[in-house]
């Protein structure tokens, strides 16, 4: 995509100077899903160093590293998710007033609870008839092109992923040894909400309820307390990390057509206006 990337190591010495802070903690989501949550505007004071101050974060240039990543799991096997309800929509929110912050995300997610329902109610991905696993060549490509350049080794590539996919159809269908529980597994570690200093959440809702929650929040932000993103589409999308086939996974699911890359877009749109005013 021809982007510059910038790569800096920020110590949490250098954060807390700048009178900032981080807190982690985990959260169990599943018995195979455990999730980090973060507070603390720490991250994104470094975000801002590594954008403004770069000559002094950035990594030495005579640094040389002959490390492979390594991308066994990592796998992209199922079709757009359709929306359960009307939309899928990706959601970003961030409280700017600090002194009230923890007060400004339990409201919302109060609020979130009320029009959109419970965790599992708004989850846009929920059954397992959702569930569909892709044969399209251009969408096992993408998984493909993640461990091999060469054109000739990725059409090979892709020949075992059909062959995966035909023997995991078969297995799930006819209830073969743990395959009977595998999408299961998947819902239940889906990581459609988190917490990283602001709230990022996917869920589904029909029209009335998505109008409902924009005019809470177009208020809360008119108020001052808050700035918010939201990209709504028809279905949503799933690239999954497998740890253990049968064990620890995690799917990481986003809305369809720009998700919260659109979503953050319209955040930051809103954070500027409030900076300007």
């Amino acid at each position: 995509f021809d982007l510059d990337l910038r790569v800096g190591v920020i110590s949490i010495k250098e954060i807390e100077k700048r009178d900032s802070f981080i807190e982690i903690t985990k959260f169990n989501v599943s018995k195979d899903f455990t999730q980090a949550i973060v507070r603390g505007n720490g991250l994104e004071l470094a975000e801002n160093l590594l954008k403004k101050e770069y000559k002094t974060f950035k990594i030495d240039e005579n640094f040389t590293c002959n490390y492979i990543p390594d991308f066994v799991g990592l796998e992209c096997r199922w079709k757009d998710i359709k929306s359960p309800k009307d939309e899928t929509s990706s959601l970003l929110i961030k409280s700017i007033n600090p002194e009230k912050s923890n007060e400004i995300y339990q409201n919302t997610l109060n609020k979130i609870n009320k029009i959109a329902g419970s965790y599992m109610q708004r989850n846009p991905i929920k059954e397992i008839n959702q569930l569909v696993i892709s044969f399209n060549p251009m969408v096992l490509n993408a998984e493909a092109l993640v461990f091999s350049s060469n054109i000739f080794s990725r059409f090979f590539l892709i020949l075992k992923l059909l062959l995966e996919n035909i023997l995991g159809v078969v297995f799930m269908k006819y209830s073969i040894g743990q395959w009977s529980n595998y999408k299961n597994r998947v819902i239940r570690t889906t990581d459609t909400e988190k917490f990283d200093d602001m709230l990022r959440m996917v869920i589904s809702t029909n029209k009335s309820q998505t109008k409902e929650l924009e005019e809470y929040l177009e208020k809360e932000y008119q108020r001052g307390d808050l700035v918010y993103g939201i990209h709504k589409s028809d279905s949503a999308l799933m690239t999954c990390l497998i740890f253990e086939r049968h064990g620890k996974h995690i799917h990481f699911v986003d809305s369809s057509n720009g998700g919260y890359a659109l979503a953050a877009k319209a955040l930051k749109k809103r954070l500027k206006s409030k900076n300007e005013i």
